[in-house]
């Protein structure tokens, strides 16, 4: 079929010019300074991703640690409101019992 036949020439000789252009010395260097900045960048990046991962961790951490900090004082005060509404309860029925029998 000659469609296809100019078709595939054409494709042919557009991969000829994009090869002939990307030989280019200037555009190849162009290109190589371009690979050797996306490398740096990616390592940056890499470093970065790690700091931020070492920073997430540290905080997860001290999270942790806060948390279990706060359910032993939680638990302590839980404990010890429990004393003090026991205690605090058994001082007001004798003071009730007291009043009651003054009033006999």
């Amino acid at each position: 079929n000659p469609e296809e036949v100019i078709q595939e020439e054409q494709r042919q000789f557009r991969i000829f010019k994009t090869w002939r252009i990307l030989r280019y010395p200037p555009l190849r260097k162009f290109l190589q300074a371009l690979r050797l900045l996306q490398d740096k960048q990616s390592k940056e990046l890499s470093v970065v991703l790690e700091t931020a991962n070492n920073a997430i961790s540290t905080f997860t951490t001290v999270t942790q640690d806060f948390s279990a900090k706060m359910d032993h004082a939680s638990a302590t005060f839980s404990t010890t409101l429990e004393r003090v509404s026991a205690s605090f309860s058994a001082t007001l029925a004798q003071t009730v019992e007291q009043l009651h029998n003054q009033n006999r």
